[in-house]
């Protein structure tokens, strides 16, 4: 008997021949393409990047924000979005004060955490404001990736996902 290893395996569609590892993707990034996505971060650079992140895995909608005010304001008025992917440490508004001005009218709002601090008492806090999720810098697309189609999917991961050593 003979057991076909998936890895190299190939999945023929009419239109062209795809590596199983990117056929995987197709169903979580078609999912991922309708999702609107609010970037938060007082660095220009890493609110790029993250955005630059989020449309190479298929998202298309993506909005930025420079800090927690800027983000209140539009999420009070007029950007509809299903994601907040936030900054912890911005002058001004935390993320997580952020977080707990948002939830008391958007509760149904997934907020993602990203963040320098790898430590017990910066993810138990976290834990405690209630976000729907947490990464610690740096972060990969990957990461980003198995993150938000982990909290699509309804699962809120208590630990962060942390780069491969």
């Amino acid at each position: 008997m003979r057991f076909c290893d998936p890895a190299a395996a190939t999945v023929v569609t009419p239109a062209a021949r795809i590596p199983w590892r990117e056929a995987q993707h197709l169903s979580e990034n078609s999912q991922l393409s309708t999702l609107r996505v609010m970037v938060v971060d007082d660095d220009d650079s890493m609110r790029m990047l993250v955005g630059r992140m989020l449309q190479r895995i298929g998202i298309e909608s993506v909005v930025e924000a420079a800090g927690g005010e800027e983000a209140l304001a539009l999420l009070q008025t007029a950007a509809p979005v299903d994601l907040v992917i936030c900054d912890w440490n911005m002058p001004g508004m935390s993320g997580i004060e952020l977080f707990t001005r948002v939830a008391a009218f958007r509760p149904d709002l997934f907020f993602l955490l990203v963040t320098g601090r790898d430590d017990d008492v910066s993810r138990e806090a976290a834990r405690n404001a209630g976000v729907s999720g947490y990464l610690v810098k740096p972060i990969s697309r990957e990461m980003l990736r198995d993150k938000i189609t982990s909290l699509l999917a309804g699962k809120r991961a208590a630990a962060p996902l942390r780069p491969p050593a």
